[in-house]
């Protein structure tokens, strides 16, 4: 129908051609750098989830240990336990007096 009014063809077909090419390209280096994130996602989960493992491994060691009635046994006495320990503490590390003067004799003996 365009020749009927002497009109000519539009060139745009060729830019379309080659834009889509771009397109395209453009479309797989966003896929890669996508492809990129995720991998590295997926390994910092990776390691995530070995730490919490490694964690809950430690979790669940301590709270066999506390739940045992041998560790209530040893939290009720606390307060006692360190009082005993404190008195002990104070007859062990007890050093003697410096005052030399106190008391001091003289040379009696000529």
């Amino acid at each position: 129908w365009r020749h009927f009014f002497s009109i000519e063809e539009p060139e745009a077909t060729a830019e379309q051609e080659t834009s889509q090419p771009d397109a395209l390209q453009a479309l797989a280096e966003a896929l890669d750098a996508i492809d990129k994130r995720v991998s590295a996602i997926e390994t910092r989960l990776g390691e995530a989830e070995e730490a919490v493992s490694d964690v809950q491994e430690d979790v669940d060691t301590v709270k066999e240990v506390v739940d045992t009635e041998d560790f209530a046994r040893l939290v009720g006495n606390l307060p006692e336990l360190v009082k005993n320990f404190s008195k002990l503490n104070s007859k062990v590390t007890q050093l003697p007096d410096k005052k030399f003067s106190k008391g001091k004799k003289g040379f009696n003996f000529l």
